[in-house]
């Protein structure tokens, strides 16, 4: 029986969802995540083994077919906003300099400050007592 489209496309981000999640996943537990989403038979079962890995395998192709039609220039451009905070870390841990080793001295130096402060605070709020 043939499914409308829109009710095939939530079918279908909620696999992408689901294998975002685990990659590995088994079609069994994959079958299990859509059944727990309200994705169910009109026997109120969960959705056939050989449909669910068959929309699996579809979903699949699509992300490698969008993959193929985008341009390399696009790809590296979003490859680098998402590794873009540990690039950054990156460079800085392979020209780690004195800078660097100022800035870490004085975040250490406020934290030990602001440890000093709270433990401070603490002790003279356990010696208060109301009288």
């Amino acid at each position: 029986m043939k499914k409308p489209r829109t009710q095939e496309d939530k079918l279908k981000r909620a696999i992408r969802d689901a294998i975002v999640i685990d990659p590995l996943i088994s079609v069994q537990r994959l079958q299990d995540a859509l059944f727990e989403k309200g994705f169910r038979t009109s026997s109120n079962g969960a959705l056939d083994w050989h449909y669910v890995a068959k929309m699996r395998d579809k979903v699949h192709r699509q992300s490698v077919e969008n993959v193929d039609h985008q341009k390399v220039s696009e790809r590296v451009a979003e490859m680098k906003e998402r590794y873009r905070l540990v690039f950054e870390r990156l460079i800085r841990i392979a020209f780690y300099s004195d800078e660097i080793k100022k800035e870490v001295f004085t975040l250490r130096a406020l934290e030990i400050k602001s440890a000093h402060f709270e433990k401070s605070a603490g002790l003279m709020l356990l010696s208060w007592s109301p009288t």
